[in-house]
Formats: structure tokens, C-alpha cells, sequence
């Protein structure tokens, strides 16, 4: 079934949003540092995310080498490098060339989150417990 807006949408919310260019910080942990030696990926975090760390919720683009942060597979582990990459849009193809939107409250979060296109997300709730399992 198709819905005219998403749940939890309201009118002026926009699944996507364009601009002159995208911002993504990567980070990689030392048991991932061997797949961020490889060319430019599709995923990162954008600038304003917030991460958990070993001194609470912190911006991306303020994490510098051996912060911890915490990792949905390994617990804490330190940060071993950040990469910090603009892409003019015109460089991207069409279909990757925006940030997906979820506005506040849509999965129960409490503030509005923007992900590169590809970004996967780990959601962690009842409500998505029973919905999705």
C-alpha cells in the first residue's frame, strides 16, 4: 500500500533535500581501517550527526583520532582516522545527488536525521520490534 507521505509526515517535510554540495565525514575503526583505504565509498555521516561516545553524544565533525566511540558490533573502539569530503553536486550522478530526510519523530527519533542515500540505519525499538521483527 502506498502512502501519499510517510508515516508521521507532515505537510513541508521533504523526503529529500538539494544543495551546491555534499559534506560527509567518514570515520573507520581500527578493524575496518583496510576498506577505508579504498576509493571514495557511498557511505560517511553528515556533518550535525550525533554519535555516541566515550564522553556522551558528540557532532561527527569534532571527533578527532582515539575518541571512542561506541559501535553497534565491537562496543567502544577508538577512532583511528576522519576523512572530511566535499563533493560538488554537479559530480555526482542524479540518483545520488541529495540527502535523505526523516523528520523528527517519524521512527521515534527526537530529532530530525539526514543520511547520504545509502546509509543504512540500525533502528532500535518496540515499535519497529513489532512492525518490522
Amino acid at each position: 500500500m502506498t502512502h501519499p507521505k510517510p508515516f508521521g509526515w507532515t505537510d513541508g517535510d521533504s523526503a529529500i533535500s538539494r544543495s551546491s554540495n555534499v559534506s560527509a565525514i567518514s570515520t573507520a575503526m581500527q578493524k575496518d581501517a583496510a576498506l577505508y583505504a579504498m576509493a571514495l565509498r557511498e557511505d560517511g555521516l553528515l556533518p550535525g550527526t550525533l554519535v555516541a561516545t566515550g564522553t556522551g553524544w558528540r557532532k561527527i565533525e569534532t571527533l578527532q583520532p582515539g575518541d571512542m566511540v561506541l559501535t553497534f558490533d565491537n562496543g567502544m573502539q577508538p577512532v583511528t582516522r576522519v576523512h572530511d569530503l566535499t563533493i560538488p553536486q554537479h559530480a555526482l550522478p542524479e540518483h545520488k545527488a541529495f540527502i535523505m530526510i526523516v523528520p523528527q519523530g517519524v521512527l521515534g527519533n527526537r530529532r530530525r536525521i539526514e543520511l547520504l542515500p545509502l546509509q543504512e540505519i540500525i533502528i532500535e525499538s518496540d515499535f519497529a520490534e513489532e512492525t518490522y521483527g
